[in-house]
C-alpha cells in the first residue's frame, strides 16, 4: 500500500511542474520545487494511500483464491499486481523523462532527473519482476 502511494505521488513530479507550463493551473502559494508546494505531494501521498488502501480492502473482500490472492507453498499470499499496469507506469516514466529532458522547449533537466529517479525508483524494480500472465 506505502510503495504504491509514493509510487503515484513521484508520478506528480512530473505532472505539476507540466500542468504549470501549460498554464493550466497556478498555485496561490508557490514552492521550492518548480513553484509547486510541499503541500501538493504530501496531498497526493494522502489521498493515494486511501485510494490503495480501498483497493486492497476490495481485494481482500474478493476471499482467499480470488483476485489478489495467490497459493505459494501452502499458503495464500498476496498476487502481484498485473505486469500490464506496471508497464504503463515504466513507460511513461521512461516518456515524462525524455520529454523533460530534451522534446519540451525549454528542457527541463531538473524535472527530467527527480522524476526520472524517484519514478525509477519503483518501475525498476518492478519491471524486472516476474509477471502471472
Amino acid at each position: 500500500m506505502a510503495a504504491g502511494a509514493l509510487a503515484l505521488t513521484a508520478w506528480d513530479l512530473f505532472l505539476d511542474p507540466q500542468m504549470l507550463r501549460l498554464g493550466l493551473w497556478t498555485w496561490h502559494d508557490t514552492g521550492p520545487y518548480r513553484g509547486v508546494p510541499v503541500s501538493n505531494f504530501l496531498g497526493w501521498l494522502v489521498v493515494s494511500a486511501l485510494v490503495m488502501a480501498v483497493i486492497d480492502v476490495l481485494l481482500r473482500a474478493s476471499g482467499p483464491g480470488r483476485a489478489g490472492r495467490r497459493r505459494v507453498g501452502g499458503r495464500q499470499e498476496r498476487a502481484a499486481p498485473s505486469g500490464g499496469l506496471v508497464a504503463i507506469y515504466c513507460v511513461m516514466a521512461v516518456m515524462e523523462t525524455v520529454a523533460f529532458a530534451a522534446v519540451f522547449e525549454p528542457p527541463d533537466r531538473l524535472v527530467a532527473v527527480a522524476g526520472g529517479v524517484a519514478m525509477g525508483i519503483f518501475a525498476v524494480p518492478a519491471g524486472r519482476r516476474r509477471w502471472p500472465r
